[in-house]
């Protein structure tokens, strides 16, 4: 569950309650407080686990109380809602407790999350809900529920915060007031915002005369951070403040104050040199693309990407003709302040080593310097200043690399040839390949991208790679009486962002045929079986 974060120091009365998500059904009607027996759980709402419920999660200031949310609620709720959390809490001081029922309507995710009070009533004996509120929050997922002196007063505000259908953040916060039948407890709105950046509440150091009782202290001020929409730069932020007015009984909209983002990027920036390696990672984690020149830095006239996956250990170099896997073995900082250097290796022919500088320049640019232990030098194709990928491009490009994997039921082990004579043996992760008694030798690899791709990377005789191949791989297996065929289709091409892209060429269209043993009507394995075997015995 996600919590907003506030810059909190709690002083008095300071109640933090995490919302368990746990379904009861019954009606919204009153039952006696000798009659409050557990009601049983029906269901578990889906996509949330049971958790064991916290006990004592916090004590007010003077140790006295004990709040806690593993209890039953004292009225019963109808049926067409559900129940997530029940919490008992001393509202107001007296020798009761009250509880704070949060539900929500069933099966429809985008009604909002309610809150209501339940007092006791001396004078019936029983419990009743005295108050019902609204949030405009809708996912259960990240809703909060907190108890804080927000007002100075010495008052417990309700604040609930969570977030809404469009993913937006939102507060509401709850104030006790008189009650309209003047008894019980009741409470109003003083505070409801919807924002699409973050809502903070702003604790301020109060006075000893305020924690010993004394006086009343000062309220907190809320801020909101979204973006401004006068502003191309989406690092632009404007400032919102709002402030409790006793006249009023409400928080105001205050000063709107717009916060340049170069200021924050300078001081994000800044917090970025001061981290570990593993900050430095995360910051680089994603696609960026290079450009010809820095002028122009449209992706659409990018040259080369680099895919940066820290949790996977995995750097990948894309262009229009390569795509390279490196292993991300380790980081490390330099004394230069926004740099970070990498060690990677070949994922195929791991004695290929690629050593990567990454100079940061900004929050969206780095500069790259590879040196190639393959070339030997220290000018590479890769060097370059990148950019991250806007969020649409970046979108296109993780949706087409997010399905590139080992098909599960593509197998190419053996001899294949084709229809010109071409042969070619797959012995994972090597293949060899023979035309016109030409032998070209090498890796291969299999996975998808939207579809198979296989990739052979050419070797020569030093064992540097000379080349790569790419072609859409479309594999059949068919069983015919006592024979196995297996039909290998390779349409040349490369990878772009969209996927794979053919290059016009002839495809290839490679065979192979297995007979199956005891069923074979002569008994003998055929001549192309043999030479597969002892092809494969000398690769």
């Amino acid at each position: 569950m996600e919590i907003i974060k506030c810059k909190r120091r709690y002083l008095v009365f300071p109640l933090t309650i995490v919302v368990f998500l746990t379904a009861f059904t019954s009606c919204l009607e009153s039952k006696p407080a000798a009659e409050s027996s557990p009601v049983v759980p029906e269901e578990i709402i889906p996509g949330t686990e049971q958790e064991k419920l916290e006990e004592n999660l916090t004590k007010s200031s003077d140790g006295d109380e004990e709040y806690q949310t593993d209890i039953s609620p004292q009225v019963d709720i109808p049926p067409d809602y559900t129940l997530l959390t029940t919490i008992n809490v001393n509202l107001d001081f007296d020798q009761t407790e009250e509880q704070i029922l949060v539900f929500k309507k069933r099966e429809t995710p985008d009604s909002t999350i309610k809150i209501a009070v339940v007092d006791f009533d001396t004078v019936r004996n029983l419990y009743k809900i005295s108050w019902q509120g609204e949030t405009r929050a809708t996912n259960i997922r990240t809703f909060n529920i907190t108890l804080e002196d927000l007002v100075g007063d010495h008052n417990l505000e309700i604040i609930c915060s969570g977030t809404n259908k469009m993913g937006d953040r939102t507060l509401n916060i709850f104030r006790k007031t008189h009650a309209p039948s003047g008894i019980n407890i009741y409470y109003t709105s003083i505070c409801e915002i919807v924002s699409s950046g973050t809502i903070e509440i702003q604790e301020k150091e109060r006075s000893q005369a305020y924690k010993l009782g004394q006086k009343n202290g000062i309220s907190f001020p809320i801020v909101t951070y979204s973006h401004d929409p006068d502003s191309e730069n989406i690092m632009d932020l404007i400032k919102t403040t709002y402030y409790w007015q006793y006249q009023q009984e409400e928080y105001v909209k205050g000063v709107e104050e717009k916060i340049p983002g170069k200021e924050i990027e300078e001081v994000q920036l800044q917090e970025l040199f001061q981290k570990g390696p593993e900050a430095f990672e995360k910051f680089l984690d994603g696609p960026w693309y290079s450009s010809s020149s820095e002028e122009d830095t449209a992706p659409g006239k990018s040259t080369e990407i680099l895919l940066f996956e820290s949790k996977k250990r995995s750097i990948t170099f894309y262009s229009e003709n390569v795509q390279e896997v490196y292993d991300w073995s380790s980081s490390h900082r330099t004394r230069i302040p926004n740099s970070l250097y990498i060690n990677t290796r070949n994922e195929l022919v791991p004695f290929i080593e690629k050593q990567i500088s990454i100079y940061i320049l900004s929050l969206d640019s780095i500069l790259v310097s590879v040196y190639d232990n393959e070339l030997k030098k220290r000018e590479s194709p890769w060097d370059g200043k990148y950019f991250k990928l806007s969020p649409s491009l970046r979108k296109n490009f993780q949706k087409a690399t997010s399905e590139i994997k080992n098909p599960e039921n593509i197998n190419l082990t053996g001899h294949y040839t084709s229809e010109d004579n071409i042969e070619i043996y797959f012995n994972f992760p090597w293949f060899r390949m023979i035309e016109k008694n030409q032998v070209i030798r090498g890796g291969y690899s299999i996975y998808n991208v939207r579809e198979p791709i296989i990739e052979l990377k050419i070797m020569g005789e030093d064992g540097l790679i000379k080349g790569i191949k790419r072609f859409k791989l479309e594999f059949s297996e068919d069983k015919i009486e006592n024979k196995i065929v297996r039909t290998c289709v390779l349409v040349p091409g490369s990878l772009v962002i969209d996927g794979f892209k053919p290059n016009g060429d002839s495809p290839l269209r490679f065979m192979q045929i297995e007979i199956l043993e005891g069923e074979d009507p002569i008994g003998s394995t055929s001549s192309s079986e043999k030479e597969a075997r002892s092809s494969l015995k000398e690769s």
